[in-house]
């Protein structure tokens, strides 16, 4: 990620009786280091043979949390080069590390679309990493309130190949039977720890969605069971009384059954 560069110098350590000798200056990993195209092949001659040449090399600035690499430059002679006793020489290298600037990282999005009990529509959210790792990260997501809303997959595994391609889950409302009015669930994304190492210390993330309530209070009278009443009879009739939603924890809902008629019906 920096515009710095460095260099070295090189220099023959004799003079050559007659002709040119080329030098060919290669780096060996093109992802980490790359050779300034100006002092890529340096020639010398019988005028300039002990003067030093320069070469410059840059980093490429990649999006893979590999650490500091140590990368090879080649410095090999050229085979057009007509002074004869340097086109034997064997290749000479040497070695330039590359500090990383690439630091851990994953976004977790903020929910697209809206849930709403007995309504199957559902809503998503999308996983990426900011950077390529070396080896899988896994991120375990979940609902922190499985009785409103539920996600599609436990986890999600980003690697080398997939690591920039958002993932998504879908979320799913839970239609239960509370009247709790609208309610505010939690989706969390986490990294298993069974994940890169260098990923594994990042904090959890978290976003929350609305799910709306469709339970509405109310309750359910059967029709009358065992016949007609018959006076001076020991027969009895009955009916039954449901709750149509079932109430907030620690309420009560009690309701009086009473006759509107007591000279007929107790």
């Amino acid at each position: 990620g920096s515009l710095a560069t460095v260099s070295f110098t090189l220099v023959l350590d004799a003079e050559p009786d007659s002709g040119f000798v080329i030098l060919d200056i290669s780096s060996l990993d093109l992802s980490e280091v790359t050779v300034n195209a100006l002092t890529s092949s340096i020639t010398f001659t019988k005028t300039d043979w002990n003067i030093p040449q320069t070469i410059t090399l840059s980093s490429v600035d990649d999006l893979i949390l590999d650490g500091t690499v140590t990368s090879t430059i080649s410095i090999s002679v050229n085979t057009l080069t007509t002074a004869v006793p340097f086109r034997t020489l064997t290749t000479q290298n040497i070695s330039v590390p590359t500090l990383d600037n690439d630091v851990p990282g994953y976004t977790l999005s903020t929910v697209s679309g809206t849930l709403q009990e007995g309504n199957p529509q559902t809503a998503t959210v999308s996983l990426v990493l900011l950077v390529e790792p070396l080896t899988d990260v896994i991120i375990d997501i979940a609902s922190l309130d499985t009785t409103e809303a539920t996600v599609s997959t436990s986890s999600l595994t980003f690697d080398s190949t997939n690591w920039n391609i958002p993932q998504t889950i879908t979320l799913t409302s839970e239609d239960e039977f509370i009247i709790d009015g609208s309610q505010t669930v939690s989706i969390t994304a986490s990294i298993n720890a069974a994940s890169n190492a260098a990923f594994t210390s990042l904090a959890d993330q978290t976003v929350t969605l609305v799910h709306s309530d469709n339970d509405v209070a109310g309750f359910t009278l059967s029709s009358l069971g065992g016949g007609n009443l018959l006076e001076g009879s020991l027969s009895t009739v009955s009916f039954t009384l449901t709750l149509n939603a079932q109430p907030n924890p620690g309420d009560q809902v009690i309701l009086d059954i009473a006759s509107l008629d007591l000279s007929e019906v107790t």
